[in-house]
């Protein structure tokens, strides 16, 4: 979760911290944000998707899963009910009070045979649905882990995020990099890129007061 720092004395202000992306599209899953301490320039490392197209993508036939008979073994069904949508006793009676009535959504084939095979052990009846297939998404990039810089354009204009070039060896696949080693696109002091601030520190990057306060966080 990034945490906001705010200085008492000037304006300066940076998010630190690590969030994840809710959308895979561009082939990142993260970014860290960053600030230089030397001069309060905001950087930030976005990280490269390490985790193959096929581990996101859903395969096959995706289901719905309701109950339609409860039989005569009711105490066996409330239990599979319990088991199956991870309700309480008296959501379980309540469903099982309105048959036909829906106990999961969107699972996948191997799960919904999983349920049936339950009911039916307890002396229940489901019906499983296929649901109609999806679209396949289109393809996620493959990247490489990147670093960039807050500044603004050279033709004036408003801040945007520039991609900054790598110092030292990447490694793996990904391109994974030392951030010890990156300079600070501003000031060129190396090693002082950080995502979080210790909390003895307290001494502004921008005007030098002892006026840096953490002051809450946000959660993507």
């Amino acid at each position: 979760m990034p945490v906001t720092y705010r200085c008492t004395n000037c304006r300066f202000e940076a998010d630190l911290g690590w969030f994840h992306h809710h959308r895979f599209d561009d082939g990142y899953f993260a970014t860290k944000l960053l600030v230089c301490t030397r001069c309060g320039t905001s950087h930030q490392v976005r990280i490269a998707l390490r985790a193959s197209i096929g581990d996101l993508a859903r395969t096959g036939p995706r289901c719905d899963v309701s109950l339609v008979n409860v039989g005569q073994h009711r105490a066996r069904v409330l239990a599979a009910i319990r088991e199956t949508t991870g309700g309480g006793l008296h959501d379980a009676m309540l469903r099982a009070a309105q048959v036909p009535t829906s106990l999961v959504e969107d699972v996948d084939l191997t799960e919904a045979n999983e349920i049936r095979a339950r009911f039916e052990s307890a002396g229940g009846q489901v019906d499983v649905r296929m649901r109609p297939p999806e679209p396949a998404p289109p393809p996620i990039p493959k990247q490489r882990d990147e670093l960039g810089v807050w500044v603004s354009p050279e033709g004036g204009g408003e801040p945007a995020w520039q991609v900054c070039p790598i110092e030292g060896e990447r490694r793996g696949e990904f391109g994974e990099f030392d951030l010890e080693a990156q300079s600070c696109y501003r000031c060129a002091a190396r090693g002082t890129l950080v995502s979080e601030i210790p909390s003895e520190v307290s001494c502004c990057p921008r005007c030098g007061e002892d006026a840096l306060r953490a002051q809450g966080g946000w959660i993507t």
